[in-house]
């Protein structure tokens, strides 16, 4: 990440994907009670592993039952950037779904949405879970976690940082961001 990414961009943090119900009205706390979809923990593994800039760096033992399947981590990695995550299962009534992915994040808001939106294009009740027990949709963690930095960029006197600013503006629209927050 070049100093521009660092200031403004950068999301180092630890948040997780979680499956809940097929749409949501933030905000929305996941200590709510809410349906959740099921989705089978062997398919999320199959697409989690299939991601662009992803590599499996710790297989499960999916013979060991329940506690092969939590051994299972990846890493997403682009240049300096990366995302690290695992899966969980559900137990009980959903068991074999999975449960979720605990993310570690170092890289920017827009590679963590992008990464989110492409598991949620293949399972729509995905959502991001923050450590305020909040459900996110693509708007609202782009709202409330990313845009707050990129709005000093969009007023720094400097016209080429409020260029880029706008420019990675436009790509959070892309991923969700609804136009009109400024």
């Amino acid at each position: 990440m070049d100093i521009f990414d660092e200031v403004y961009l950068s999301c180092q943090m630890s948040v997780d994907l979680v499956p809940g119900p097929l749409s949501i009205q933030p905000p929305y706390m996941s200590i709510e009670h809410y349906d959740i979809e099921c989705y089978r923990i062997t398919d999320v593994v199959r697409t989690l592993t299939d991601l662009e800039n992803v590599m499996i760096t710790q297989t499960g033992n999916t013979d060991e039952g329940e506690d092969g399947w939590y051994q299972w981590r990846w890493r997403w990695l682009k240049d300096d950037r990366w995302i690290d995550f695992d899966v969980t299962l559900f137990e009980g009534e959903q068991s074999g779904c999975w449960g979720g992915s605990n993310m570690v994040a170092h890289c920017t808001f827009a590679d963590l949405v992008r990464l989110w939106v492409h598991v949620k294009g293949r399972y729509p009740a995905v959502w991001l879970h923050d450590n305020q027990t909040a459900l996110h949709t693509p708007h609202s963690f782009l709202a409330e976690y990313a845009m707050p930095t990129l709005r000093q960029a969009l007023q720094d006197p400097d016209r080429s940082v409020r260029q880029r600013a706008q420019d990675e503006r436009a790509v959070y629209i892309s991923l969700g961001l609804q136009p009109n927050v400024a």
